[in-house]
């Protein structure tokens, strides 16, 4: 059941404000209620569902849902302004969570009987310099990495959990009956429930899975071959020379950006500059190509800046670098 706090009155107002069409559905607040609790979100479904006039034998009234629950409820009715403003109205809060619950749970079930249903798809990115936490519908959680976009159902199908990824999230998944599948530009990586890590970058060398644990099954585009990755080992598919190799790795290397940190071990600066653009926002350009494939071990955290890992950089190596606007330019 939805966790019920002591701010209700506030989040109850807002999901009726949404509802009415009085503020928008990408409402910054109300987003942040819709995602903090699974229940949440199905509430609202069930409630918009019904707006859209799919239960049309029950209009939707604000303030009439509110009267007519508390009459049922036993609470009086003694003036005009609405329920859902009164001092009490924290009090039974949860008690009419349970009865719309209830009540427009078993009309969407029985119109979804008679009506296939149409299932929405959300968008979410995250810019540069940012990650965020996302928890979908079966309650998979899913961790998304700067420049990153991924789309998903407002709810799954029975036969099959779809997603589509691009750029880096890691993601935990719910154990269940159906397989859980994410689709990135070149993969298509399923499993039944587990933890694993997916870099999927438009503009990478390199798209990859890690699984911490569980296994997954993967395929690559144009291939008939299926890969099967295993906890611990790492996946990787490069997109210019279309090598596959699985070896097995340390986990946490490839999970760091969850806490705030990029570790790299004797990585092509080529592959770890395109990593650290999902942070910072510039371009990067070689004056030898033979920079490209030169290897670095090194690390940093998110709230230095880049020119500290450059100087890093400059300090250990022959190269050298200069800026010309946003754009940083290697040298030997």
């Amino acid at each position: 059941m939805m966790t019920i706090e002591k701010n209700i009155y506030t989040q109850l107002e807002l999901l009726l404000d949404v509802l009415c069409g009085e503020i928008s559905e990408k409402d910054p607040e109300f987003q942040r209620w819709l995602n903090q609790d699974i229940e949440n979100r199905k509430l609202y479904i069930q409630l918009k569902s019904k707006k859209k006039g799919q239960i049309k034998d029950i209009p939707f009234n604000k303030d009439q849902v509110f009267d007519n629950i508390s009459y049922i409820l036993g609470f009086p009715i003694q003036d005009k302004k609405p329920i859902y403003r009164r001092v009490w109205f924290n009090y039974v809060a949860s008690f009419i969570f349970v009865v719309l619950i209830s009540v427009f749970g078993y009309y969407s079930y029985k119109n979804d009987i008679n009506k296939h249903t149409t299932i929405e798809y959300q968008t979410i990115y995250v810019p540069r310099g940012d990650v965020h936490e996302l928890l979908l519908s079966d309650s998979s959680k899913v961790f998304l990495n700067s420049d990153s976009k991924l789309v998903y159902p407002t709810y799954f199908k029975r036969e099959a959990r779809q997603v589509e990824l691009v750029g880096e999230a890691f993601f935990e998944v719910k154990k269940g009956d159906t397989p859980f599948i994410v689709k990135t530009g070149e993969m298509q990586i399923t499993v039944t429930g587990t933890s694993f890590n997916v870099n999927a970058y438009q503009d990478h060398i390199l798209s990859t899975t890690t699984l911490v644990e569980g296994s997954v099954l993967i395929n690559i585009s144009n291939r008939p071959e299926t890969y099967e990755v295993n906890s611990g080992n790492h996946f990787n598919f490069n997109k210019y020379s279309d090598e596959i190799s699985i070896q097995k790795v340390n986990t946490e290397r490839y999970t760091l950006w969850m806490k705030n940190e990029y570790v790299f071990s004797n990585q092509p600066l080529d592959e770890i500059f395109s990593a650290l653009k999902s942070w910072y926002d510039f371009e990067i350009e070689y004056e030898k190509q033979a920079i490209r494939i030169m290897r670095f071990s090194g690390s940093i955290e998110r709230e230095r800046p880049l020119a500290y890992f450059l100087n890093l950089i400059q300090m250990v190596t022959e190269i050298k670098y200069r800026t010309e606007g946003e754009k940083i330019i290697l040298s030997i």
